[in-house]
C-alpha cells in the first residue's frame, strides 16, 4: 500500500510543480502559506498568494524553509528579498521524493530497483505601483524529472492590489502564463483569482478570503485568519474544492532580526501524512 502512496505522491508532486502557485492539489512555498491555506490575493506580505505582495515584505530579508509533504515528499526553499523603492524576491525551491520501487510488467517477488523524483525551481518576483494599485510580476523557471522522463517550463505570474479604506483591499491574480516542453505529457493550468483581505491594525487581526478557477481542478475557495501580538502571531486557513478540503494552522515567533515560522495543514487521506513546513527568517 505504502509503495501505490509513495507514486500518488510523485504524481502529485509533478501536477502540483507546473501549476506554480495554484490550490487544491499545489505544494505552498513556506510555512505562512501552508498555514494560511495560500489565501491573501486582496492584499499580505504573501507574494505566493498575490506577487504584489511583495510591497508588504520587509526591505530586506533572507528566509530559508525545510518542508515535509505528503507521501515522504521533502523540500527546501531559500529565498532573499530587497530594495526598498523598487522591490524584489529572489527564491530557489526544490521537492524530492527517493526510493520509488520499480517493478517491471511480470510479476515478481523484489521489484527491479529504486528511482527518484525532483523539481526544482528559481523565481524572481519585483513589484511596481500604477496610480492607486500594486502590481507585482513572478517570473520562474522551473525542471521536473520522474524516473528517464523530464519537463521544463516558464511561467509568468501577476497581481493587483487596491486599498479600498483604513481596512478593506482588493486583489485579482492571473498565474501559469508560459511554456512547457519536455516528455512528461502535462500541460499548464491557467489560475485567475479575486481576494478581499479585511484587516485592524490596532488589534492585528486580518482576514483574507479568496475565490479562484484551475483550469485544472475547477473552483477553489480558501480563506485565512492572522492575530498578532508583539512577538507571536496566530494563522489558520481552510481551503476548499472538488478535489479537496483542507484546514491548516501555525504560528510564527519574532524576536529581534529573527522569525521562525511552523505550519500544518490536515486533510482528508491521513495515510498520506500530514505536510509540516518550518521557516527561518533573518532580518538584514
Amino acid at each position: 500500500m505504502k509503495k501505490c502512496l509513495r507514486l500518488l505522491s510523485a504524481l502529485l508532486l509533478l501536477s502540483a510543480g507546473f501549476s506554480l502557485g495554484t490550490q487544491a492539489f499545489n505544494i505552498p512555498v513556506n510555512a505562512r502559506s501552508l498555514a494560511l491555506s495560500g489565501s491573501g490575493i486582496g492584499g499580505t506580505d504573501d507574494p505566493y498568494a498575490n506577487p504584489a505582495g511583495i510591497h508588504n515584505l520587509r526591505p530586506s530579508e533572507l528566509g530559508f524553509s525545510h518542508n515535509s509533504w505528503i507521501g515522504d515528499i521533502s523540500g527546501n526553499q531559500v529565498s532573499l528579498a530587497w530594495g526598498k523603492k523598487r522591490p524584489f524576491l529572489l527564491t530557489l525551491q526544490s521537492w524530492n521524493l527517493e526510493d520509488i520501487q520499480l517493478w517491471g510488467e511480470v510479476p515478481q517477488a523484489e521489484p527491479l530497483g529504486t528511482f527518484g523524483s525532483h523539481w526544482i525551481a528559481a523565481g524572481i518576483t519585483t513589484g511596481f505601483r500604477v496610480k492607486d494599485y500594486k502590481a507585482g510580476l513572478t517570473l520562474r523557471s522551473s525542471l521536473a524529472k520522474l524516473y528517464t522522463a523530464s519537463s521544463s517550463a516558464v511561467t509568468l505570474d501577476g497581481g493587483l492590489t487596491r486599498a479600498l479604506n483604513d481596512h478593506f483591499s482588493i486583489g485579482g491574480t492571473l498565474k501559469n502564463i508560459g511554456v512547457l516542453s519536455g516528455s512528461l505529457k502535462q500541460s499548464l493550468p491557467v489560475v485567475t483569482g479575486v481576494g478581499l483581505v479585511y484587516r485592524r491594525a490596532a488589534q492585528r487581526l486580518r482576514f483574507a478570503a479568496d475565490l479562484t478557477y484551475d483550469s485544472a481542478h475547477g473552483g477553489i475557495f480558501s480563506g485565512g485568519v492572522q492575530k498578532g501580538w508583539a512577538h507571536f502571531d496566530f494563522l489558520a486557513g481552510i481551503l476548499l474544492s472538488q478535489d479537496q478540503t483542507r484546514v491548516s494552522s501555525g504560528f510564527s515567533f519574532r524576536y529581534h532580526r529573527f522569525e521562525v515560522t511552523y505550519g500544518v495543514a490536515f486533510h482528508e487521506n491521513s495515510l498520506l501524512g500530514l505536510p509540516q513546513f518550518l521557516d527561518f527568517r533573518l532580518i538584514l
